[in-house]
C-alpha cells in the first residue's frame, strides 16, 4: 500500500534528521544533538519548518515510548513564530525561467512543467506516467488525491511548451506505475548552483528568495499578467482562500503598476475636458473645414415662398410653411444671421 503525502513527506524529514543529526540508534536522539542541528539549520529554514521537523521526530519517539522508554524531546519548546519575519518568495521572471532551463539539464524539465502547472515539489515526485495524458485535445496531468497536498485529485491543464517537457521525460517502455521525475528534482544545493549557473541570485536586493518552490508562485504569478480572472487563477492553483492566491502566490512586483497609473492619468485628463482625448496626439484633432469665400460683392439672397431675403439681415418669416401636425418641432421665425454662419463659418 502506498503512503499518503503527508507520510512521505514525514518520512523524509525523518530520514534528513537521522542523516544530518548522525542518529544511527534510537539511543542517539537527544535534545543536545536535536537542538545543535536545529540552530545551525535556523539560517536557512523558517521557523515553522523547523517546528515540522520537531513534530515529526516527537511523533516517532511517542509512538516507540513503550518500547523504547520516555521521549528524551518531550519537552523541546518549538521555534517562536510571532513577530518573526515569514521568508519572502519571488517570481521568477520569464528571462530568468528560460536561463534556468536552459543551463540545467534534464532538471530544466522539470523547472518548466513546475512553472507551467503549479505542481509542488511533493507532488511531483509522486507524479506517474498513469498520471499523464498527452493525446488528448487538451492535454492534462492528474494530480491524484493520494498526493495531493488537499487530499483532492485535480487535473491540471498543460501548454505546449510543457507538452514538449514531459514528452522528452517519458519513454515508450515505461509502466504505468513507474515515476516520471524520479531522481530528477533537486536538494537545494542543487538548485542553488542551477540558479548560480543561470546568473539568478538565490536572494535577491529585497531580501526575497528564489528557491524551488518559487517556481510555483512564478505559475501564480503568470496567470495573473496573462488577464486570467483571480477566481480561475485560484482553481489553477487548487487553494481554498482567494487571499492566499492573491497575496501569497501573486509577485506584487510583477505587476503592471505604472501602466495602471499611466491609465489614470488618461482617464483624469479626458474627465477635466471631455472634448479632448489625452490618448490622441493634437493633430489628430478636429477637422479644419475650409472656409467658403463668397466671389464678388453681389448680394446673395435667400428665397422663402414668394419673397427674397439678404444673408446680412435679419428678419421674421410671417408665414412659415405649413409643417405636419405630428413634427416634433414648429419653425415659426428664422435668424439670417445664424444661417449664415452655419452655412460659412
Amino acid at each position: 500500500m502506498r503512503l499518503t503525502m503527508t507520510a512521505m513527506t514525514r518520512s523524509r524529514k525523518l530520514l534528513r534528521l537521522a542523516e544530518e543529526c548522525r542518529w544511527g540508534e534510537v539511543r542517539d536522539v537527544t535534545v543536545k544533538s536535536f537542538c545543535a542541528w536545529r540552530d545551525k539549520e535556523a539560517k536557512n529554514k523558517s521557523a515553522k519548518t523547523v517546528n515540522e521537523y520537531l513534530h515529526a521526530i516527537n511523533g516517532l519517539m511517542n509512538w516507540l515510548q513503550p518500547r523504547v522508554g520516555i521521549n528524551p524531546l518531550r519537552f523541546v519548546q518549538k521555534a517562536e513564530l510571532k513577530g518573526k519575519r515569514k521568508r519572502e518568495r519571488r517570481a521568477f521572471t520569464a528571462e530568468e525561467l528560460e536561463g534556468l532551463c536552459s543551463v540545467s539539464g534534464r532538471r530544466g524539465f522539470v523547472y518548466r512543467i513546475a512553472a507551467r502547472t503549479g505542481i509542488r515539489r511533493g507532488e511531483l515526485n509522486e507524479i506517474e506516467q498513469r498520471d499523464i495524458h498527452l493525446e488528448t485535445p487538451l492535454p492534462f496531468i492528474v494530480v491524484r488525491a493520494s498526493i495531493s497536498k488537499n487530499h483532492k485529485q485535480a487535473m491540471q491543464p498543460l501548454t505546449p511548451d510543457a507538452v514538449y517537457a514531459l514528452r522528452e521525460l517519458t519513454l515508450d517502455d515505461e509502466r504505468p506505475k513507474d515515476r516520471i521525475f524520479k531522481g530528477l528534482i533537486p536538494r537545494m544545493p542543487r538548485f542553488r548552483a542551477d540558479l548560480e549557473a543561470a546568473g539568478i541570485p538565490y536572494i535577491d536586493a529585497k531580501g526575497e528568495y528564489a528557491d524551488f518552490h518559487s517556481l510555483r508562485k512564478t505559475f501564480g504569478t503568470m496567470l495573473t499578467l496573462a488577464g486570467v480572472g483571480q477566481r480561475t487563477v485560484m482553481e489553477l492553483m487548487r487553494h481554498s482562500d482567494m487571499r492566499l492566491t492573491a497575496k501569497t502566490y501573486t509577485d506584487a512586483n510583477m505587476l503592471p503598476v505604472s501602466d495602471a497609473v499611466a491609465l489614470l492619468s488618461a482617464f483624469a485628463a479626458k474627465q477635466a475636458n471631455p472634448q479632448i482625448d489625452p490618448q490622441k496626439p493634437a493633430t489628430e484633432g478636429r477637422a479644419v473645414v475650409p472656409p467658403v469665400t463668397i466671389n464678388g460683392n453681389k448680394t446673395k439672397l435667400l428665397t422663402v415662398g414668394d419673397q427674397k431675403f439678404s444673408l446680412s439681415e435679419t428678419s421674421s418669416v410671417s408665414n412659415s410653411p405649413k409643417v405636419a401636425e405630428n413634427a416634433r418641432c414648429r419653425v415659426r421665425t428664422c435668424d439670417f444671421l445664424r444661417v449664415k454662419q452655419a452655412l460659412y463659418h
